[in-house]
C-alpha cells in the first residue's frame, strides 16, 4: 500500500486535516470579529482555534496580514483573567508565525499597561 493511499483512509491524518480547517476558519473568524470590535467573539473563536491547533499541531495558514495575527496574540494576553500560561503562549506564537521576539515585544507592551489583565 503507498503513502498516499495510507493516508486517505488513516482516520488520524483526516482528523488532522479537519482540524487544520478549522484552525483556518476559526483564525480568519477571530480576525474578523476583533476588527469589527466584537471582542467576546473574537476571543472565543480565538480559544476554538487553540483547541483545532492541539490535534493538527501546524502553523494557521490564512490569508491573514502578520499584523492582524499579532492583534490575536496581544487580544489573547488583554482578555486573559490571569498571567498568560508559558505554553499557550508558545502555541500561539507557533500557530501564528510570531518570532520570539515579536511575541516578546507585543507582551512586554500589554504587560505593561495598567489594564493588563481583565480580572
Amino acid at each position: 500500500m503507498d503513502l498516499v493511499s495510507t493516508r486517505q483512509t488513516d482516520p488520524v491524518h483526516h482528523q488532522r486535516v479537519l482540524a487544520k480547517t478549522r484552525q483556518a476558519v476559526q483564525i480568519a473568524s477571530a480576525v474578523k470579529y476583533n476588527k469589527a470590535g466584537e471582542v467576546t467573539k473574537a476571543v472565543l473563536e480565538l480559544h476554538k482555534a487553540l483547541a483545532s491547533n492541539s490535534i493538527c499541531r501546524t502553523p494557521a495558514i490564512v490569508n491573514v496580514s502578520k499584523s492582524d495575527l499579532a492583534a490575536l496574540y496581544k487580544l489573547h494576553i488583554t482578555h486573559t483573567e490571569q498571567p498568560p500560561q508559558f505554553a499557550t503562549l508558545l502555541q500561539l506564537q507557533e500557530m501564528m508565525g510570531l518570532s520570539q521576539q515579536e511575541a516578546e515585544e507585543i507582551e512586554n507592551a500589554v504587560l505593561r499597561s495598567p489594564a493588563a489583565f481583565s480580572i
